[in-house]
C-alpha cells in the first residue's frame, strides 16, 4: 500500500557559523496547495482534513480519533508504506461517517496512526475519494465534491419499426422505438455486430429519444447489402439522468471553536481577536515549522515587545524518544522483547560504529581524516570550493573554483543546502578553460564582439612568432570549433559540469565539463525545475 505524505524526524540542532544560510522566497499569490485542505465532518463532529489523491487509505491521528470520539479496535495491520519507502503499522481501525462540501458517505474505512506520521488531523485518501458514488472536480483554486448516481443498470430496449436496406460502406439512420415511453438521452455503446451477411458497426454515442422514438446510425462494414425489417433488436442503451447539480455553501460558526493557534491566557480578547484577523489575512505566509522555512540572514524577525503566545511544541509529543538515539550498528545495547537488560559479551567493535554521512558542503576547505580497516586512511572532505575537472572534447583539465550546486536527480534537498555528491550539477568558473584555449588555439573564446583584450592577453594571442610555430598553431585552428550551447556558457564565464568523484570518500569534488547531448539534458532540466 502506497500513499503520499511527508514524515518530519526530529533532528538535533547543528548551528555552524560556517554555513551560509537560507530561506524559500515567501510569495505573495495564493499557494495551489491549499485548496486540498477542507474542514469535514466525521460522526457530525468539525475538524480539517488534508485531501490527498494518491494515498490509497484514509488517515486520522490518534489525537485528533480521541478528540473527535471515534471508536476503533486494535489491529497489526497492514503495513503501510510513506514518504521515502518509510514502513510502520498502524494502531487502530475505525468506521465512520463522512461528510465533505455536503456530500456524506456512510462506512467509511479508517486507519488510527500515531500522530508523528502525518501532520494533518486527517488524510482523506482513496476509501472515500474513490468511491463510485463520489465525483472530484479540481479547478486552479479549488477540489469540488459532488455526489453522483451510479445506477447505469436500467437499459431501454431499442427495435427497429421499419424495414430499412443499408447498401456496402454506407451509414443510415434506423428509426427504433423504445419498450417503453421514454423521453429522454440514451447512449449507445459502439460496437461490431458480425452476424452471418450482416455485419455492421453500431455507431456510439448520445441518441435523443422522444416519446419511446428516435434513431440510431448503423454503417455496413459487410460486403453485401443489409437489411433491418420491422421488429429486429437493435441495441440495448443506457438511459442518461439530466441532474442540475448545485453548489451549496453553508456557513457554520463550529469551525471557529477549534483552536488554531496557542494563545496565552494573559492577552485580552480584543488583542486575540486582533492577532486572529492579522493571521487570516497573511495566512498563506506562515509555515507550520522552520524545516519548511530554513534559515536566512536577509531578513530577521525580533520580538520588540513581550510575546503574545506561545506555539505548539512540535519536537513533543512523540512516541519514541529521542534522546537515546544514534546510528550505532550493533544490538547488544538493546534490551530483549522481555524487557530485560543485556549483558555485554564483548568490547565494542570498530564495525559496528555507525559513521555519519559526510555531506560535504560548498565552502572553505575542510577534510577529516578517518582510519579505515587495515590502517588504510578516508578522507572526509566537510566542505570543498576547488576541483579538477575536465574538458573530455579538447582532453584538458584545469583546477576550477565551484561556484554553485544547481541540481540533483536523486534530491532536491541535496541543492538546497549546496551538498557536493557524486553526479551532482555544479557551476564552476571557466576562466582556466578559456585561458588555456587562448594559449593553445590563439583564438579568443566567451568574448564580445568589440571587446578589447589586457595586455597580458594581446601578449600571448598576437605575439610575434617564427613560420613553423605559426604553422602548428593554424593547424590546430582548424580543429578549434567549440558547440554552440558551451560556447553560450564561455560568455557567462560559468561552466556545467558534473562531480565524478566521492568527496566523502576521497576527500576530492573531481568531475568533468558537460558537453553534447548530456548538456543539453541538464540545461533542460534545470528550465523546466525553475519553471515550476
Amino acid at each position: 500500500m502506497v500513499m503520499n505524505m511527508r514524515i518530519h524526524y526530529p533532528k538535533k540542532n547543528q548551528n555552524s557559523s560556517d554555513e551560509t544560510k537560507k530561506i524559500l522566497r515567501i510569495e505573495s499569490y495564493q499557494n495551489s496547495s491549499l485548496k486540498y485542505k477542507i474542514p469535514l465532518k466525521i460522526n457530525d463532529k468539525i475538524s480539517d482534513c488534508l485531501v490527498d489523491l494518491g494515498c490509497e487509505t484514509t488517515l486520522i491521528r490518534l489525537s485528533d480519533a480521541q478528540r473527535l470520539q471515534v471508536k476503533w479496535e486494535p489491529v497489526e495491520g497492514p503495513i503501510l508504506s510513506g514518504f521515502g519507502n518509510t514502513r510502520f503499522r498502524p494502531i487502530g481501525l475505525a468506521f465512520a461517517n463522512i461528510e465533505i462540501q455536503g456530500v456524506t458517505e456512510e462506512n467509511v474505512e479508517i486507519l488510527i496512526v500515531d500522530d508523528m506520521h502525518i501532520n494533518s488531523p486527517i488524510l482523506l485518501g482513496h476509501t472515500f475519494t474513490e468511491r463510485p458514488t463520489i465525483q472530484i472536480i479540481k479547478t486552479e483554486t479549488d477540489v469540488i465534491f459532488r455526489k453522483v448516481n451510479n445506477n447505469k443498470t436500467c437499459k431501454c430496449v431499442l427495435k427497429c419499426i421499419k424495414d430499412v436496406t443499408i447498401p456496402t460502406g454506407n451509414i443510415k439512420a434506423i428509426p427504433v422505438s423504445s419498450n417503453e415511453s421514454y423521453s429522454g438521452k440514451v447512449y449507445v455503446n459502439g460496437s461490431v455486430r458480425a452476424y452471418k451477411s450482416k455485419e455492421h458497426y453500431l455507431l456510439p454515442g448520445e441518441y435523443c429519444i422522444s416519446e419511446g422514438l428516435g434513431s440510431v446510425l448503423v454503417q455496413n462494414i459487410g460486403e453485401q447489402y443489409i437489411t433491418f425489417k420491422y421488429g429486429d433488436l437493435i441495441t440495448r442503451a443506457f438511459k442518461i439522468d439530466d441532474i442540475l447539480q448545485i453548489n451549496q455553501i453553508e456557513v457554520t460558526e463550529s469551525l471557529s471553536d477549534i483552536p488554531l493557534i496557542n494563545i496565552s491566557n494573559t492577552i485580552t480578547v480584543e488583542e486575540k481577536n486582533k492577532l486572529e484577523c492579522l493571521l487570516q489575512e497573511y495566512k498563506s505566509c506562515f509555515s507550520n515549522n522552520l524545516s519548511e522555512l530554513g534559515f536566512t540572514t536577509e531578513t530577521e524577525m525580533v520580538f520588540t515587545n513581550s510575546v503574545l503566545g506561545i506555539g505548539p511544541d512540535f519536537t513533543t509529543n512523540r512516541s519514541v524518544s529521542t534522546s537515546n538515539m544514534g546510528i550505532s550498528r550493533d544490538h547488544w545495547h538493546k534490551r530483549r522483547a522481555t524487557g530485560g537488560k543485556r549483558a555485554p559479551i564483548r568490547k565494542k567493535r570498530k564495525y559496528e560504529l555507525g559513521r555519519p554521512a559526510a555531506n560535504t558542503k560548498l565552502g572553505s576547505q575542510r577534510i577529516h581524516l578517518v582510519r579505515a580497516r587495515g590502517g588504510n586512511i578516508k578522507y572526509r572532505a566537510l566542505r570543498l570550493d576547488t576541483g579538477n575537472f575536465a574538458w573530455g572534447s579538447e582532453c584538458a583539465t584545469r583546477k576550477t573554483r565551484i561556484i554553485d550546486v544547481v541540481y540533483n536527480a536523486s534530491n532536491n534537498e541535496l541543492v538546497r543546502t549546496k551538498t557536493l555528491v557524486k553526479n551532482a550539477i555544479v557551476v564552476v568558473d571557466a576562466t582556466p578553460f578559456r585561458q588555456w584555449y587562448e594559449s593553445h588555439y590563439l583564438l579568443p573564446l566567451g568574448r564580445k564582439k568589440g571587446a578589447k583584450l589586457t595586455e597580458a592577453e594581446e601578449a600571448i594571442i598576437n605575439k610575434k612568432r617564427s613560420k613553423k610555430t605559426a604553422k602548428k598553431y593554424l593547424s590546430r585552428q582548424r580543429l578549434s570549433k567549440v558547440e554552440a550551447a558551451l560556447e553560450e556558457q564561455f560568455h557567462t564565464g560559468r561552466l556545467l559540469a558534473c562531480v565524478a568523484s566521492r568527496p566523502g570518500q576521497c576527500g576530492r569534488a573531481d568531475g568533468y565539463v558537460l558537453e553534447g547531448k548530456e548538456l543539453e539534458f541538464y540545461l533542460r532540466k534545470i528550465k523546466s525545475k525553475r519553471a515550476k
